[in-house]
């Protein structure tokens, strides 16, 4: 399944920007790209992720449908001296951050490890 990103549309004509692309129109000021970030943030409720969240989120959408077992993943993102139990505070951290909506998207595969889901409201 794909998932959704707002895209930023810097044009001088609003005509040619699809429909749900938020627009920047040319010429800006020095403050609008910033405050165009900020709208992205707050109309798609973008978590922030630290660097190591963002690395173990992207070590499971790589994984895809099969999944990365544990031991793979804690020697991804943590390197080789991190023990299990800092890879369960930062997949606790990471399911607080994208699950605040009710939806599982980090799935527990028993015995194993874990896979992402994603669905098509993801943004």
């Amino acid at each position: 399944p794909t998932t959704a990103l707002p895209v930023l549309c810097v044009t001088k004509d609003a005509s040619r920007a699809a429909k749900d692309d938020i627009l920047l129109l040319r010429p800006f000021s020095l403050y609008a790209p910033e405050e165009t970030l900020r709208e992205i943030e707050e109309r798609y409720r973008l978590p922030h992720l630290s660097p190591t969240e963002a690395q173990l989120l992207d070590a499971l959408k790589e994984a895809g449908e099969k999944g990365i077992d544990r031991t793979t993943l804690l020697h991804r993102v943590f390197g080789e001296r991190a023990d299990e139990g800092v890879l369960n505070v930062y997949i606790c951290y990471l399911r607080k951050k994208l699950e605040s909506d009710g939806k599982k998207r980090i799935i527990a595969i028993r015995g194993k490890g874990y896979k992402y889901r994603a669905d098509d409201t993801d943004r």
